[in-house]
């Protein structure tokens, strides 16, 4: 939610009042804070510690939500808000280069994921991260690993003959039977 807040912050811009843009930011800025600093967490100044699930673990789900809610609140307020160049040192420099790169060279090569072809999907929302990082800042951070497009291959290979269903490896909670959703189509589009 962090993530669209920003969004609609740098899209609607100019009919949001200075005010409210203030709001937003701080409303922002805690929310990313607090998620990569669990064990010191504040809601209104009053301490909300969390037990910060996959903060430092890019081969989870979550991790790619948490990278979109921090690149988009810096992308989408600098120059406005003190705190967004950190932010996009702290996508970018600790999160992407420091823990994602080497944690895919070692633990991903030929791509894919640990989650496998259920939750493993969620790697599109990190694809279009690297989309929309290029778009705005003429960097392909894609191409500092060669995870992205070795699991476009590995996908391939996961795609039953009649592209109907996948591979069932890992968790496949939402249906046992793995068959070929949106969810799949949207990861070999990103």
């Amino acid at each position: 939610m962090i993530g669209d807040l920003a969004l609609v912050y740098d899209w609607c811009f100019d009919a949001v009042t200075p005010a409210q843009r203030t709001r937003w930011i701080a409303y922002a800025n805690q929310a990313v804070t607090n998620v990569w600093n669990p064990t010191g967490a504040t809601w209104g100044g009053t301490a909300q510690s969390w037990n910060g699930w996959s903060v430092n673990n890019p081969s989870n789900n979550y991790y790619y939500s948490f990278l979109r809610a921090t690149m988009l609140v810096g992308l989408a307020t600098k120059d406005e808000n003190p705190a967004a160049d950190d932010f996009l040192a702290t996508f970018r420099d600790e999160k992407i280069l420091g823990q994602l790169v080497p944690t895919f060279a070692a633990d991903l090569p030929g791509g894919g994921s640990r989650e496998g072809t259920g939750y493993g999907v969620a790697m599109r929302n990190l694809f279009e991260l690297y989309d929309l990082w290029k778009a705005t800042t003429g960097e392909q951070l894609a191409t500092k690993t060669k995870h992205a497009r070795e699991s476009m291959a590995s996908f391939i290979h996961q795609t039953m003959p009649t592209l109907d269903r996948i591979a069932p490896t890992g968790d496949h909670a939402r249906d046992h039977t793995a068959p070929f959703f949106d969810y799949q189509r949207h990861y070999c589009s990103s």
